[in-house]
C-alpha cells in the first residue's frame, strides 16, 4: 500500500474517532437537555398536588383528586391509584386528539412520600416540597411508544403523571439521521481533499524517485525541481540537490583523480624508461670486449649519469608520496633570512651568469621543516635559471606588510596562460627549457614546481604564480587565512 493511500486511510480513521466522539456528546447533550425539560414539567405538575394535599391538610379538607387532574396541564398522562393500587382516576394525555395507550406503572416505581412539615399555627407553617425522581417506562402497546413518569403520595392515594417520549425520540432519531449524513459528507470531503492535498503534496517526492532512477541510469546531473523552500517536502529536494552537487563534484574530483593518476603512471613509467634503456644499451655496450678505454669510460659515465637521473626521479616521486599521504613534517623554529641567504650563496655558485638581490628584514622567523624549506627555495631559483636566458635578474623577497612569507620574482620572458595553468603539474615541462651545461641527466624532471606546491601546502601556506609574457614571473608564498 502506498504512502499516499495509508496517510489517506489515517486522515479517514482519525476523522471518523472524532467525528463520532462529537456525535456521541451532542446526542447525549440534547437527550440529557430534552429529558430535562419533560423531568421539569412533570415536576411542575406534582407540585400542583403537593399544595393541594397541604392545602387540604390545612383546612382539614378532603383531598379532591378530580380537582388536581383539572389543574394539571391536559397535555400530561394523570393517573391515580388507592392503596390497594388499583386506580381511581385516569385522564390520557392530550385527550382532543388520539388516546395514547395507558403506560405500565407498577408498584415498584420510586414513588416520593412527604414529609410535608409545617408547625400547628395556621398563620406560620413552613412546607417541606419533595423531590420526585423520574424513570422511563413501556406502554401497553406493541409500539415502542414509551413514557416519562413521576409519582408521588398523598392522603390514602398515589397520584402518577407522566409524558410520552414521542416527540423526543422523534428529535433524537432526527439527529442522529442528521449527524449521520453530516458525518458522511465530512468523510467523503475530508477523504477526497486528503488525496488530492497528498497527491500534490508528493509531487516532489515523485520528482525525487524520477531524479533518482535518473542518476542510477548515468545522468547524474539531474535535479529535483523545488517550488519553494518553505515546506518540509521543499526543504528536503534542496538538500537532496545539494548532496547530488557534492556527489557530482565527488564523481568528477574521482574522474580527474584517476585520469590524473594514469597519466602520472604512464609520465613516471616514459620517465623511467629512458634512462633504463640508456643504461641497458651502454651495459650492453661494456659487453664488447674490442671497446678502447675511452668508450670505455664514455659507457661507464652514461651508466652513472642516468642512474642518478633515475634516482633523482625516484626520491622526488617517494617525497610527493610523503607529502600527499600527510607524513608529519620536522617542524622546528628557523631564520628564514638566514636560509635564504644560503640557497642564494649556493645558487650563485651553480649560476654565477643570473644576479640575484635580496630585500629581507634582519630576522624572520617561522615554524617549518627547514630541509623542505630549502627545497623550495632552491626549486624556485633554479626554475629561473632553466627558463630564462642568462643574466635574468632575480629579486628573493622575506616578508612583507600583508601575509606574504617569501616571494622569488624573475624578470624574464615570462609565461602565457597555458603554461600557467599546468605550471604545478606533475611531469610538466614547458618547451622552453635548456639543457644546462649539456648534461642529459640534469633536464629537469618536471617534478619541482609540484614538489614546491605540496611542501607549501603541508605547511598550511598558499602559493600563487603571477606572470605576463615579457613581463617576468613571480611566485608568491603567503598565510591562509
Amino acid at each position: 500500500m502506498s504512502l499516499r493511500r495509508r496517510l489517506t486511510i489515517i486522515f479517514l480513521t482519525v476523522t471518523l474517532v472524532g467525528l463520532l466522539a462529537i456525535n456521541l456528546v451532542t446526542y447525549y447533550s440534547l437527550k440529557q437537555s430534552l429529558y430535562g425539560n419533560i423531568d421539569t414539567e412533570l415536576d411542575q405538575a406534582l407540585n400542583i398536588a403537593y399544595r393541594s394535599d397541604v392545602f387540604a391538610q390545612v383546612h382539614k379538607q378532603k383531598l379532591s383528586i378530580d380537582r388536581i387532574a383539572t389543574l394539571i396541564d391536559p397535555s400530561i398522562y394523570v393517573e391515580v391509584r388507592n392503596n390497594s393500587w388499583q386506580i381511581i382516576l385516569k385522564r390520557p394525555s392530550d385527550s382532543t386528539g388520539p388516546v395514547d395507550p395507558q403506560p405500565v406503572v407498577s408498584p415498584s416505581i420510586p414513588i416520593i412520600y412527604g414529609p410535608i412539615k409545617f408547625n400547628s399555627k395556621k398563620t406560620n407553617f413552613h412546607i417541606i416540597y419533595p423531590t420526585p425522581i423520574a424513570i422511563t417506562v413501556g406502554s401497553f402497546s406493541k409500539s415502542d411508544l414509551r413514557y416519562r413518569i413521576e409519582a408521588v403520595k398523598v392522603q390514602n392515594a398515589t397520584i402518577i403523571v407522566g409524558e410520552t417520549l414521542t416527540q423526543v425520540n422523534q428529535t433524537l432519531n432526527n439527529i442522529i439521521l442528521i449527524e449521520l449524513i453530516s458525518s458522511i459528507l465530512v468523510l467523503l470531503l475530508i477523504g477526497v481533499s486528503s488525496y488530492y492535498v497528498l497527491k500534490r503534496g508528493f509531487k516532489p517526492l515523485n520528482k525525487m524517485i524520477d531524479t533518482a532512477q535518473a542518476i542510477g541510469k548515468g545522468n547524474i546531473s539531474a535535479r529535483v525541481d523545488t517550488a519553494s523552500k518553505v515546506s518540509e517536502v521543499d526543504k528536503l529536494g534542496n538538500a537532496l540537490n545539494d548532496m547530488l552537487s557534492e556527489l557530482e563534484t565527488a564523481f568528477v574530483n574521482q574522474s580527474k583523480s584517476e585520469d590524473n593518476l594514469r597519466i602520472f603512471i604512464a609520465d613516471a613509467s616514459h620517465e623511467l624508461r629512458t634512462p633504463l634503456t640508456s643504461i641497458r644499451g651502454y651495459s650492453e655496450l661494456l659487453k664488447n670486449s674490442r671497446l678502447d678505454s675511452e668508450r670505455f669510460e664514455f659507457a661507464l659515465d652514461r651508466i652513472s649519469k642516468e642512474s642518478n637521473r633515475m634516482w633523482r626521479l625516484v626520491e622526488d616521486l617517494l617525497l610527493l608520496s610523503r607529502l600527499d599521504a600527510g607524513r608529519p613534517l620536522d617542524l622546528k623554529n628557523f631564520d628564514l633570512v638566514t636560509l635564504v641567504g644560503e640557497s642564494i650563496l649556493d645558487f650563485e655558485v651553480s649560476f654565477p651568469n643570473y644576479p640575484v638581490d635580496s630585500n629581507v628584514p634582519e630576522r624572520y622567523l617561522i615554524v617549518g621543516d627547514i630541509d623542505r624549506w630549502r627545497q623550495v627555495i632552491s626549486n624556485l631559483l633554479n626554475n629561473v635559471a632553466v627558463h630564462t636566458p642568462e643574466g635574468t635578474p632575480i629579486l628573493v623577497t622575506v616578508g612583507g606588510n600583508d601575509d606574504t612569507v617569501l616571494k622569488v620574482k624573475d624578470f624574464g620572458p615570462g609565461m602565457d596562460r597555458s603554461q600557467l595553468d599546468r605550471l604545478f603539474d606533475r611531469f610538466y615541462r614547458s618547451s622552453d627549457q635548456k639543457i644546462i651545461q649539456d648534461d642529459f641527466s640534469s633536464i629537469s624532471l618536471g617534478l619541482g614546481m609540484a614538489i614546491v606546491k605540496a611542501i607549501v601546502i603541508a605547511h598550511n601556506l598558499q602559493i600563487e604564480v603571477y606572470s605576463e609574457v615579457n613581463k617576468g614571473c613571480e611566485f608568491k608564498i603567503y598565510k591562509s587565512s
